[in-house]
């Protein structure tokens, strides 16, 4: 069902992007407003409403003629170098537009834009504070203006297990995504992959990639299956397997499923046995380790045990 906000948002004629820029946040924000997800901050609440209340004015024809001009005296490619971004899918992607619509900004495309694409554009490269600050990570640029490309380990499709394959070509990935709340350009860096495989990933999400490398999908079925993901920079098989920082620690933070209550008189288990077999250190090589998924399997089943160890001190005290 509509809620408030989603209601006022309908009524009027303003994008996410245009009460974005007049509320001075985020337009990812506006849009979890929008959908429910993000309540507005009290002391904001009469700025936001009236946001929310007010149409949108039109471009008009000399502002539109003015936007066209910078773009045909500017060109797109260039100001994308100049801003810090790689390539037209990168900036697409942190304006929150298309590749295509970034295409358009050069030559007779621009005609073919709406006044609120062609804006949201415009008023992008207005704002030097968009200028992007090299990352650490990123690749230098070589001398012939190219960046320099990622290169990932390999793995094959007779490298993958039966089940792996089988999996990815029952996967709805739109309803994976929408699930753990994650855009295409999120979940590219949850797996550990840059921008430079942003192309490949789409491919493989929709799946029409057929022979090449099969990385991406066994990182995939590890990160939805909650296993560790591969080091996908590896040189060597052991480098693949050794990646111990990767982002599937965030399901850490999940709340821990309820252990349903047993009823009293079930109870009939021997303290003694339970308590030895808690409190047992286990023998084990200090080089062992298990995953994520069998670690969480065991702390379920302590959690149990605890529960009846205290049911049964309880029923001795009564």
């Amino acid at each position: 069902m509509a809620n408030f906000w989603t209601k006022k948002y309908n009524k009027i004629n303003k994008s996410t992007y245009d009460i974005a820029q007049e509320l001075n946040v985020s337009e990812d924000k506006i849009k979890e407003i929008i959908n429910g997800e993000r309540e507005v901050p009290h002391d904001d609440v009469d700025r936001v409403v009236q946001s929310f209340s007010t149409n949108k004015l039109k471009v008009s024809s000399m502002e539109r003629a003015l936007m066209e001009q910078y773009f045909k005296e500017n060109d797109i490619d260039e100001l994308i170098a100049k801003f810090g971004y790689k390539s037209r899918i990168d900036l697409g992607n942190a304006i929150g537009t298309s590749n295509t619509t970034i295409a358009r900004c050069k030559n007779s495309g621009i005609k073919t834009l709406s006044d609120n694409l062609l804006k949201k554009v415009y008023d992008f490269f207005q704002n030097e504070w968009n200028i992007k600050v090299k990352d650490k990570d990123d690749k230098k640029v070589t001398k012939k203006g190219k960046f320099e490309k990622t290169h990932y380990y390999i793995l094959s499709r007779d490298k993958i297990s039966d089940e792996i394959l089988n999996w990815y070509e029952n996967a709805n990935f739109n309803q994976l995504l929408k699930k753990n709340k994650l855009n295409q350009k999120q979940l590219l860096f949850k797996l550990g992959f840059d921008w430079g495989y942003y192309a490949t990933l789409c491919r493989i999400l929709n799946k029409k990639i057929k022979h090449g490398n099969f990385i991406a999908i066994v990182q995939l079925y590890n990160y939805f299956h909650k296993k560790e993901l591969l080091n996908v920079t590896a040189t060597t098989e052991e480098e693949l397997y050794g990646n111990i920082n990767t982002p599937i620690f965030e399901f850490e933070e999940k709340p821990k499923e309820e252990v349903t209550e047993m009823p009293s008189n079930d109870i009939a288990i021997d303290c003694s046995q339970i308590e030895k077999s808690v409190e047992e250190e286990p023998k084990v090589s200090s080089a062992m380790f298990i995953e994520y998924s069998e670690y969480q399997k065991l702390e379920k089943e302590l959690e149990r045990y605890r529960w009846l160890i205290d049911k049964l001190m309880e029923s001795e005290r009564k």
